[in-house]
């Protein structure tokens, strides 16, 4: 309220009763009353905002109500394209005007559709006549109470009503006008904070109590939270811009449920790196707090604020109206709106949506939902972002490398690069792989120490922690480590830290999947031909298919080495070696044997014994002859035939009776199935066959 409008209401309309209502003076005795309470309000209304904030419609009829008076009405509240909305959860007062004072009648709150309603006896004899009634609107919901510094809540009248009869309904259709009035933009303020207020019910089932919140702030400019006297404060310009009203809120939700610590406080802009600006912890704190505070009103906005259709309110944009500031969009991805990484506090916020929702776009394929965001922010108080994302991967471990390619998109977590080497066991020269990533640090923020981390497929790891440098070669007893893990690629991700005082992290990136190790297949007496290259090695694959004594011959024109392994195995690594030999074959070839179980498979490594060499050459794997007694059947007697070997070699073996039995006279009669020979069953007993 300005202060001109404060004298002439004070000067020339409020009454003693009025002065001393609001504080301004003390009673004193024998002071004449000049006006009704309801009269003086409105006078001062009519003054300062000419009525154009608030336009009322009424009807009176007669209604059964048993002696009594019914009062109801609808309220709706316009946006800045004219449409209308309920004006929802404000509390309304139904009051009787008398000459000293306006008498309470009855209080409720609006409900989802702006609806309200009350019914009182009439009192007509102490009333000389009726009731004298109106309604007051008031800038108060459950969740927050609007007001100015000097002169309390906001309030909406309606037309007063003289002497009402009995058995009579009033009906009022109010609406109200935002950017007319201070007065009637704080009713859309209330409007605004209702969401983030019914989004932590619902989340956590938990009525947060109501906050005040002045408006105008006592600058006018200004929007900010003070968490030691539990106040909002709103500059006259946003009282339109709901994502600054609900960042502001989402402050009050921080503080009143300790779900991160107290900023520093302090002017900031948009896109800084807060940490150059305020030190790596006050820094740290101040963009978890207001990335968290615009992350809770923009999820509420997400949640139960889309089909409002208030223009702007649930959108991926963080607006500022007013042309204030420049419109930001929380899905950043090419849209730099300055640094990232920890120290921003709207990569903080960007970050926490894209966990959250379910748009599925480009680096974004994680849907957490509300629920699951909400438990993991409520967890603990988290006094950096760092904290809370792995709060939030623990839970979801499934979804680590998804989580971890937005992390790398936001600035936070370093991003792998190429895919590793995938000749680990291909260059005698170069024994092991070597894997990089990028820093990826958009602020100052930068990680400087890193874990290298292998997973298998059964999601067990093996990690190199501790690392300094943004590259890494593994040693043959590392690489033999990874080879160890379970299934045939190679999956790995880089987890960052920074190790400035205090150490933040982990931000672990998505994964990336190497081919492994690649063999040819040997089959038992097909020759397999192969070319070696200078310096190669060559790794071959071979399954017993029966039990024996296998040999595996190289042939060709250069001297060659070969080496017999359970499985993959870095190169120069001898041990878990199963058998290997050097000139065992023709000339300078090698020949191996091994005894193998049926459906073993071993790893045959076969390379030049000289580096430098290289030609073509072939391999052979034969066994010694195993007797295979279904080559073919003979008879032999009525009770057994021969099993025969294709070698010549036979055993016995009883009949098998091919299931037919015949008559002839007293005697039954049967084939066997294998060697045909006819089998009396009187004198026989056999194996019944199939």
């Amino acid at each position: 309220m300005d202060e001109a409008h404060g004298k002439y209401y004070m000067n020339y309309v409020a009454s003693e009763t009025d002065k001393v209502l609001l504080g301004k003076e003390e009673q004193t005795d024998g002071f004449t009353s000049t006006k009704t309470r309801y009269a003086a309000e409105q006078d001062y209304a009519n003054a300062t905002y000419d009525g154009g904030d608030i336009e009322t419609q009424w009807s009176v009829s007669s209604a059964n109500n048993s002696g009594k008076v019914k009062v109801t009405g609808n309220a709706t509240w316009y946006d800045e394209n004219e449409v209308s909305h309920p004006l929802v959860g404000v509390k309304a007062i139904l009051w009787d005007d008398d000459i000293f004072w306006n008498e309470y009648c009855g209080s409720t709150y609006t409900d989802s559709d702006g609806y309200f309603s009350f019914e009182i006896s009439n009192q007509i004899f102490f009333e000389l006549g009726g009731r004298d009634l109106f309604v007051a609107l008031y800038s108060e919901t459950d969740a927050v109470l609007v007001e100015s510094f000097w002169w309390g809540e906001y309030i909406m009248m309606t037309p007063l009503f003289t002497n009402v009869f009995s058995n009579s309904q009033i009906e009022f259709d109010i609406a109200i006008h935002p950017g007319v009035s201070d007065r009637a933009n704080a009713f859309e303020i209330t409007q605004a904070e209702n969401i983030p207020h019914k989004y932590i019910k619902d989340m956590d089932n938990t009525d947060l109590p109501m906050v005040p919140i002045f408006y105008p702030a006592f600058d006018g400019e200004g929007c900010y939270y003070n968490n030691v006297l539990d106040y909002l404060a709103i500059g006259w310009k946003f009282y339109r811009d709901w994502d600054c009203l609900n960042h502001e809120y989402g402050h009050f939700i921080n503080d009143q449920l300790d779900l991160c610590d107290d900023s520093v406080g302090g002017d900031h802009y948009v896109g800084e790196d807060l940490v150059s600006s305020k030190g790596k912890t006050n820094g740290l704190k101040m963009a978890m707090s207001e990335g968290l505070a615009s992350y809770l009103g923009t999820a509420a906005q997400m949640y139960c604020g889309t089909d409002l259709g208030v223009p702007r309110v649930g959108d991926e944009i963080y607006h500022a109206v007013n042309g204030v500031n420049e419109n930001y969009g929380l899905y950043r991805y090419g849209q730099g709106f300055g640094v990232g990484g920890e120290g921003n506090e709207f990569s903080v916020t960007s970050l926490l949506i894209k966990l959250l929702d379910g748009e599925i776009r480009a680096n974004d394929s994680v849907a957490l939902g509300h629920s699951a965001m909400w438990s993991a922010i409520k967890s603990s108080n988290h006094w950096c972002i760092s904290s809370l994302i792995s709060t939030i991967i623990s839970a979801h471990e499934e979804q680590r490398s998804a989580i971890g390619l937005i992390l790398e998109n936001e600035g936070f977590a370093p991003i792998p690069s190429g895919s590793g080497n995938t000749s680990l066991v291909t260059n005698s020269n170069n024994p092991c792989w070597t894997f990089s990533w990028d820093v990826n640090g958009f602020d100052s923020v930068d990680p400087d120490l890193f874990d290298l981390v292998f997973e298998g497929l059964d999601n067990s790891t093996f990690t190199l922690g501790g690392l300094t440098t943004t590259s890494v070669s593994l040693t043959a007893t590392q690489a033999n480590s990874v080879l160890d893990l379970p299934g045939d690629l190679v999956r790995w991700h880089v987890v960052g830290y920074n190790s400035g005082s205090p150490t933040t992290g982990e931000y672990s990136s998505s994964d990336l999947v190497s081919n492994g190790p690649s063999s040819s297949t040997l089959i038992k007496d097909v020759s397999k031909a192969s070319n070696l290259s200078e310096g190669e090695i060559e790794w071959f694959r071979f399954t017993a298919p029966y039990a024996s004594t296998f040999y595996f011959e190289s042939s060709g024109g250069i001297d060659m080495y070969g080496e017999i392994f359970p499985d993959f195995v870095a190169d120069g690594t001898l041990s878990g070696r199963l058998a290997y030999n050097d000139d065992g074959g023709v000339g300078l070839n090698y020949k191996i044997a091994i005894s193998l179980t049926s459906g073993q498979t071993v790893y045959l490594r076969s390379r030049a014994y000289n580096a430098s060499a290289s030609d073509s050459y072939s391999i052979l794997v034969t066994s010694d002859h195993v007797h295979d007694y279904s080559d073919h059947y003979d008879q032999y007697s009525s009770t057994q035939h021969k099993s025969c070997c294709s070698c010549g070699a036979y055993v016995l073996q009883p009949h098998i009776s091919n299931g037919i039995v015949t008559w002839v006279g007293m005697h039954k009669y049967t084939n066997c199935a294998l060697c045909g020979q006819l089998i009396d069953l009187n004198t026989t007993p056999i194996i019944v066959g199939p």
